[in-house]
């Protein structure tokens, strides 16, 4: 399976390796994603995604607060915000997602996990939004979280997944 990432940081407050966190959700989603397409179907999509072409932003939470009340809305900062851009002919899914490092950081502690797990919780939550995954209702949240759960698992056991990190987990 093929998938095109392009992974931007443009917070510097936390340190991140865009590169290295980049070519190790490159593979991740690469070596998964007959699953993660299957998932689409579950969601709900009409068609199976062959493949991808993802755009990641990290950004801090002004720039989060932004983009949550120009495109959404919404006041203040969020975690993350998932632009799905639906799949072309050729079967593939196009999406970017926006994700508020600040925030992985303040909510990380509440769930007793180190922030870059959490960034990458944010990651595949993104993800799942562009496949059709939806939290607006407590059934889709549950069914949703469980395929999350099951994501970051496979992705933390991923051999050498931290070296995207400049800090030691």
């Amino acid at each position: 399976m093929s998938g095109v990432i392009l992974l931007r940081n443009y917070q510097r407050r936390w340190p991140i390796n865009a590169r290295l966190l980049r070519n190790a959700l490159k593979a991740f989603l690469e070596t998964r994603w007959s699953g993660i397409s299957e998932m689409a179907i579950t969601a709900g999509s009409a068609q199976r995604p062959t493949s991808f072409n993802f755009a990641f932003h990290l950004v801090g939470e002004n720039k989060m607060a932004e983009l949550n009340e120009g495109w959404l809305d919404h006041a203040g900062s969020t975690d993350v915000i998932t632009f799905a851009y639906g799949i072309s002919t050729n079967g593939m899914l196009h999406g970017e997602i926006f994700i508020c490092v600040d925030e992985a950081v303040a909510q990380a502690p509440n769930f007793g996990v180190k922030w870059q797990q959490e960034v990458i919780r944010y990651l595949l939550h993104g993800v799942l939004h562009s496949i059709g995954y939806d939290d607006r209702t407590t059934r889709a949240r549950k069914r949703m979280k469980a395929e999350e759960n099951k994501l970051v698992r496979q992705f933390l056991t991923q051999p050498g997944w931290s070296r995207g990190f400049r800090r030691p987990l």
